[in-house]
């Protein structure tokens, strides 16, 4: 796989390296690091080295459309996710499964999807998570996929603006993420020790709050992380 946009990442913590610490802490924290964090690296990374002004670049409203899902949408989003990671070699390869588990689940707080031309072409899940100080009001974002022919097109951009602005309209206290932070700091997200996902190393994960300081607590995700079909 290419290096980061700065270059640098891939030599001061392997993926793989990464992988192994979290499988030796948990398997649910494993498959919340797949589902979240290789998205970001699908986003920066596939197939190519992704220059910043690739990943910078906004689809015009013409181009795209971010709206709900709807229940014809389901299908289009469970392949999607399925190909969005097919190809990346430390995925658990359950992503689709977890997206249909949070909303059997009744967990997901947002389905986003992006159409171009009436076809889906991505998607990002977010849910609710759990603070062991028992604030309230917290999200978990991913997966996000975007479809292989669409990708390094400003796609994944489009959808995490989209989600960021529909969570403050729902009056999210804030938002938590495991992914690169040369990635996710475009958008506002950083690591802080306030808020720990246990497993994990402190500067992957990051959050985003809505609403002051956040509090001081272990987060967790909900179950559905943890489906395998």
């Amino acid at each position: 796989m290419d290096h980061m946009a700065d270059g640098t990442w891939y030599e001061r913590r392997p993926l793989r390296s990464l992988r192994i610490t979290l499988l030796s802490h948990s398997p649910l924290v494993a498959r919340i690091m797949t589902a979240i964090f290789l998205a970001g690296m699908t986003l920066m990374s596939q197939p190519t080295h992704l220059s910043r002004r690739d990943d910078d670049h906004q689809p015009s409203d013409t181009e795209l459309l971010i709206r709900d899902e709807q229940p014809g949408d389901i299908e289009a989003i469970h392949r999607i996710t399925q190909a969005a990671f097919a190809d990346q070699p430390y995925s658990s390869h359950t992503e689709q499964f977890i997206v249909t588990a949070l909303r059997d689940a009744g967990q997901l707080t947002l389905s986003l999807v992006a159409l171009k031309d009436d076809e889906v072409i991505g998607h990002v899940a977010v849910s609710p998570v759990t603070l062991s100080s028992g604030d309230v009001g917290w999200h978990g974002l991913g997966p996000i996929s975007v479809a292989p022919t669409h990708q390094q097109q400003g796609v994944g951009s489009a959808l995490m603006r989209a989600a960021i602005a529909r969570l403050q309209t729902l009056g999210s206290a804030g938002c938590v993420l495991l992914g690169e932070p040369a990635y996710y700091a475009r958008f506002g997200f950083k690591a802080n020790p306030a808020l720990a996902l246990p497993g994990v190393p402190a500067e992957y994960f990051q959050l985003l709050s809505f609403s002051g300081e956040p509090p001081i607590a272990q987060v967790r995700y909900h179950d559905a992380f943890e489906a395998t079909a």
